[in-house]
């Protein structure tokens, strides 16, 4: 997918209060990144989130991402 030269990069937190694993909760993040997309998509906007870039940090452990 092509992005014009002036295309942002937008970094979001989401804090996830739960007792779930790490590992898991990053799954269901790449999960949600299709929806994500499609929503932004819908107001004719071309949108991309890189699924090597998602991570989920926990106690001072990153888990996914770069």
């Amino acid at each position: 997918m092509d992005f014009p030269e002036n295309a942002d990069t937008h970094i979001v937190t989401i804090p996830v209060i739960s007792n779930v694993d790490p590992a898991e909760l990053l799954d269901i993040m790449i999960a949600i990144r299709e929806n994500i997309i499609e929503m932004v998509e819908q107001q004719c906007i071309e949108c991309d989130i890189l699924e090597e870039e998602i991570s989920v940090e926990y106690k001072s452990e990153l888990h996914g991402g770069k």
